[in-house]
C-alpha cells in the first residue's frame, strides 16, 4: 500500500510504501513519526463514526488535510476510531485495556467488539443474575415480594369481610341506639338553651357593669388630661423658670458682697486719716521732736562722759607711780602721794536712772517704760519715735483721703449697678427676692417632672388606643363619655364585676362542655345512621371484595408459573454464558502463548487467566505462582500482558486489509526482552497475515529489524 500525504502536518506531496508485512518508520522527536501514525488512524477510522475524531485531527493538523491511500481503503475494513485506537493502535503511553464488562457503560465500540467476539455485545452473566433477583430476590419487584405482598392483601380483604359480615348481624341494635342518642341529643339541646338564656342575662348586667368602668376610667383620663394642660399652660407662662439662673445671681451676690467689703476697708482708712489729721491739730509735734532732739543730746553727752578713766584705775596709777618713786629714790616717803587721792574715790556721780527718769520726765506724751537703764536702748527708741513723729509731720494725709474717697464713690457705683442688675433679673423672673426665686425654682422643676411624667402616661394610654397625641386622646374619652352619658358614674362596682366576669366565664365553659358533648352525639348518630344507610351497600361490597380475593389467588398461580420460567430459562443463559466463558478461556491461553512469544518467559497453562474484560478479572501468575491483579505487576509486565491481550483478540476479529500501528510499545523493555519481542512480532504478521507498522526512535530496534528481510524501514529527518 502507498501512504499519499498530500496536505498532512509537515509533509506535502510526500509518500511512503507500506510493507504487507513488517514497515518501521525510525526518527527522532518532531521528525514526523506522529504525524504518519494519526494519517493512518484517520484513514482508518469510519467517517460517519469518527466526527469527533476528525474534529481533533483537524484542530491539530488544519482544516486543509490532504491524505489518500493506493489502492484506497475498503470501508467494510474500516473501523470505529475508539475500536482501532483500543486494538490495532498500541502507542507507548497508551498499552491500556479499557473495556468493560457493564453493559450499562459499554461503549459503541465495544459493542463492536464484542459482537464479534460472541456474535452478540448481550451481558448474559447479568441477565441471569437479574432473572435470579427475580424470582429469588428481595427487590420490590422480585416475585418472593409480590407473593409476600398478595398474601397480605387476601388477609386485608378476609379482615374486612369479617368485619363486614359483622355488620350485617347488628342492624336492630343499631336503630335502638339511634334512638337512645336522639333523646340525649335532646336533652342537651334544652340545656344549652337554658344555659345560653342565663348567660345572655348575665352578660347584659356585666355589660352595664362594664360600660360604666368604661366611664369611670375615661372620666379619671379626661381628669388627668385637664390637670395636664393646667400644669402644662402654667409652665408655658413661666417657661423662663426653665432656665437656671441660680450661677448667675450667686455672681452678682458675690460681686455686691465683695464691693460692700471694699467699702467698709475704705470707710476705715478715711476714719483713721481723719482721725490722725484731727490728732495733729491737737498736739505740738514740732515741740515733741525738739525735746527728743535735746533728749538724745543729753544721752549722747553722758554717753561720752562715761568714758573718762575710772576712779579706781585712777588710783592705781597714783599708787604705781608712788611706788616706783619710792623705789627710785630708796624712800618709802614717795608713798604718801596716794594719800591726796584717796577722797576722790568717795564723791558720788549722778546714776543712770536718775538721768534716764529725767529725760523721760521731759516727753510725757511717749509711751516709754521709766526701766530703762541703758542709755543706747532708750536711744535706739527715742529715734524710732522722732522718726514717726517726722512722718507725721512731713505726712499728706489730705490727698490720701481724696484718693480712698474717689476709690469708695466708685465702688459705691459698681454696688448700685450690681444691686440694679439683681433686681432687673429678679424682676424679671418676677421674684421678691433670691430666697424667692430658688422656692419658685424648685417648684417649677418639681412641676416640670410631674408634668413630663403625666404627659408620657397619657401618651401610653393615647398609643394604647391607636391615637396619635393628648388632643386626640381626650377628644376619644368626650367621646365615649357621651356615648355612655345615660350610664351613671356611680353604677360601677369592682367587686360586684368580678363576680358576673366569674359567672360568664363559668357558663362559657358549661356551655363549651354541652356543645362538645352535642357534636359527639351528632357525630355518632351521623355514623350509626351512615352504617344503617350503607347497609345496602354492605352486600355489593362483599361480593366485589370476595371477588378480589380470587382475582388475587389467580395472580399468585401465574407469579408461580413465571417463577417457574424463569428458573428454566436461567438454566438456557447458563448453558450460553458457558460458551462465552470459553472464548475468554480460548482469549487467555492465545495472551498466555503471545506473552511467552513477547518477553521469552514461559507462563503455565493458567498464567493469564481472563474471566472478563474488567481489569479486576485479568489475572497473572507472579514468580511465586500466586495470581496477582494486572494493575499490581510491573509496568513492563503489565504492558506486556496488555499487547499479548490485544494481540490475542485481533486474531480473533481481524479483516485483512488493516494495519497494526505499534508507536514504540516497548520503551519499557530492556534490550533483551525487546529483541524478543521483536523476533515475535516478526513472526506473528507472518502467522497471521497482518500488516505492522512500527514507529521508533530507538536505534536498537532499528538496527535488530535491518536483519531482517522484507522488512520496509523509513529513516525520517
Amino acid at each position: 500500500m502507498l501512504l499519499k500525504l498530500n496536505n498532512f502536518g509537515k509533509f506535502k506531496n510526500k509518500s511512503f510504501e507500506i510493507s504487507d508485512f513488517i514497515t518501521l518508520f525510525y526518527g527522532a522527536n518532531e521528525s514526523g513519526k506522529t504525524t504518519i501514525f494519526d494519517s493512518l488512524m484517520y484513514l482508518f477510522s469510519e467517517n460517519k463514526k469518527s466526527l469527533g475524531f476528525s474534529k481533533t485531527i483537524k484542530n491539530r493538523y488544519g482544516d486543509e488535510i490532504d491524505v489518500e491511500s493506493v489502492p484506497a481503503i475498503d470501508d467494510s475494513i474500516k473501523l470505529h476510531p475508539d475500536s482501532y485506537n483500543n486494538l490495532y493502535a498500541i502507542r507507548q503511553s497508551e498499552i491500556i485495556f479499557n473495556m468493560s464488562d457493564n453493559k450499562k457503560d459499554s461503549k459503541e465500540w465495544e459493542s463492536e467488539i464484542k459482537k464479534k467476539l460472541f456474535s452478540s455485545d448481550i451481558d448474559i452473566g447479568k441477565m441471569i443474575s437479574e432473572i435470579r433477583a427475580e424470582y429469588n430476590g428481595r427487590a420490590q419487584s422480585s416475585i418472593p415480594y409480590q407473593i409476600n405482598l398478595m398474601e397480605n392483601k387476601k388477609n386485608n380483604i378476609k379482615e374486612e369481610l369479617n368485619i363486614l359480615y359483622d355488620k350485617m348481624s347488628n342492624e336492630s341494635s343499631k336503630k335502638e341506639k339511634i334512638k337512645e342518642l336522639n333523646d340525649k341529643l335532646n336533652f342537651n339541646a334544652n340545656l344549652m338553651k337554658n344555659k345560653i338564656k342565663e348567660y345572655d342575662e348575665i352578660f347584659k348586667t356585666f355589660d352595664l357593669k362594664k360600660k360604666a368602668q368604661l366611664k369611670n376610667y375615661k372620666l379619671d383620663l379626661l381628669s388627668l388630661i385637664n390637670n395636664f394642660y393646667k400644669k402644662n399652660n402654667f409652665l408655658s407662662e413661666n417657661k423662663i423658670l426653665q432656665n437656671d439662673y441660680s450661677n448667675e445671681i450667686k455672681s452678682i451676690t458675690n460681686n455686691i458682697d465683695e464691693l460692700k467689703n471694699k467699702e467698709s476697708y475704705l470707710n476705715g482708712k478715711i476714719e483713721s486719716l481723719k482721725k490722725n489729721i484731727e490728732e495733729r491739730k491737737s498736739i505740738d509735734y514740732n515741740s515733741i521732736k525738739i525735746r527728743i532732739e535735746n533728749a538724745i543730746k543729753k544721752i549722747d553727752e553722758v554717753v561720752n562722759k562715761n568714758k573718762k578713766v575710772p576712779k579706781f584705775v585712777f588710783i592705781l596709777i597714783v599708787a604705781f607711780i608712788s611706788i616706783l618713786l619710792s623705789v627710785y629714790f630708796k624712800n618709802a616717803f614717795w608713798l604718801v602721794i596716794i594719800l591726796p587721792s584717796l577722797p576722790f574715790l568717795f564723791i558720788k556721780e549722778n546714776t543712770n536712772t536718775k538721768i534716764i527718769k529725767d529725760i523721760l520726765d521731759t516727753l510725757p506724751e511717749l509711751d516709754i517704760n521709766n526701766d530703762i537703764n541703758d542709755y543706747n536702748y532708750l536711744r535706739d527708741l527715742l529715734n524710732k519715735e522722732l522718726a514717726k513723729i517726722e512722718l507725721i509731720i512731713n505726712s499728706k494725709d489730705n490727698e490720701e483721703i481724696d484718693k480712698y474717697l474717689e476709690e469708695l464713690e466708685s465702688v459705691k457705683k459698681s454696688c448700685e449697678e450690681e444691686n440694679s442688675k439683681l433686681e432687673n433679673l429678679l424682676n424679671k423672673l418676677n421674684a421678691k427676692n433670691i430666697e424667692h426665686y430658688y422656692s419658685m425654682k424648685r417648684d417649677y422643676d418639681a412641676l416640670y417632672k410631674e408634668t413630663s411624667e403625666l404627659y408620657n402616661k397619657l401618651m401610653q394610654e393615647a398609643k394604647k388606643n391607636s391615637l396619635k397625641d393628648i388632643n386626640m386622646l381626650e377628644a376619644d374619652c368626650n367621646r365615649i363619655i357621651k356615648e355612655l352619658e345615660s350610664i351613671g358614674y356611680d353604677d360601677f362596682n369592682e367587686a360586684e364585676f368580678r363576680g358576673l366576669e366569674n359567672q360568664l366565664k363559668g357558663l362559657e365553659k358549661e356551655i363549651e362542655l354541652i356543645k362538645e358533648n352535642i357534636n359527639k352525639i351528632e357525630k355518632e348518630i351521623s355514623y350509626t345512621s351512615g352504617e344503617l344507610n350503607n347497609f345496602d351497600n354492605i352486600h355489593n361490597t362483599i361480593v366485589n371484595l370476595e371477588s378480589d380475593l380470587s382475582k388475587l389467588d389467580d395472580e399468585t398461580i401465574n407469579i408461580n408459573k413465571r417463577k417457574k420460567a424463569l428458573q428454566l430459562l436461567e438454566d438456557i443463559l447458563s448453558n450460553i454464558n458457558q460458551k462465552n466463558d470459553n472464548v475468554f478461556e480460548s482469549l487467555s491461553n492465545e495472551a498466555k502463548v503471545l506473552y511467552n512469544h513477547i518477553t521469552g518467559k514461559n507462563l503455565h497453562d493458567d498464567g493469564i487467566t481472563m474471566s472478563g474484560f474488567d481489569k479486576n478479572k485479568i489475572m497473572v501468575l507472579d514468580k511465586q505462582n500466586e495470581k496477582r491483579n494486572i494493575e499490581f505487576l510491573s509496568s513492563a509486565t503489565r504492558d506486556a500482558v496488555y499487547i499479548a491481550m490485544r494481540l490475542s483478540i485481533l486474531t480473533k476479529i481481524h479483516k485483512q486489509g488493516r494495519l497494526i500501528l505499534l508507536d514504540d510499545p516497548f520503551i519499557t523493555f530492556d534490550n533483551n526482552r525487546i529483541l524478543e519481542a521483536l523476533k515475535f512480532i516478526v513472526e506473528y504478521s507472518k502467522d497471521y497475515n497482518i500488516p505492522i507498522v512500527i514507529f521508533t526512535k530507538d536505534v536498537f530496534i532499528r538496527d535488530v529489524l535491518k536483519e531482517f528481510e522484507a522488512v520496509n524501514i523509513h529513516e525520517l529527518s
